[in-house]
């Protein structure tokens, strides 16, 4: 029991920082997107769904930071 309740503190951690680092407008926030919803899938091959759900539930936040991403690579580039 202590292994399983250990194995979901651990989880639970990495997604934390993951959906930390996903609200960071920076460079390659695409690609760790990627790797965060392959990372999701893979913790319950059998159960999909149930990250779908996560994703999507997290998914606004991401978008925002993305879109302030390239909001402020335009800016500066109009700045060079």
């Amino acid at each position: 029991v202590n292994n399983q309740y250990e194995d979901s503190q651990r989880k639970n951690h990495l997604r934390r920082a993951y959906q930390k680092c996903l609200q960071v407008p920076m460079h390659g926030v695409e690609r760790f997107w990627g790797e965060y919803e392959a990372w999701e899938k893979s913790l319950d091959p059998n159960n999909v769904q149930q990250a779908d759900m996560v994703v999507r539930t997290f998914e606004p936040k991401h978008k925002a930071a993305r879109a302030a991403y390239k909001e402020r690579n335009k800016l500066r580039n109009n700045i060079q």
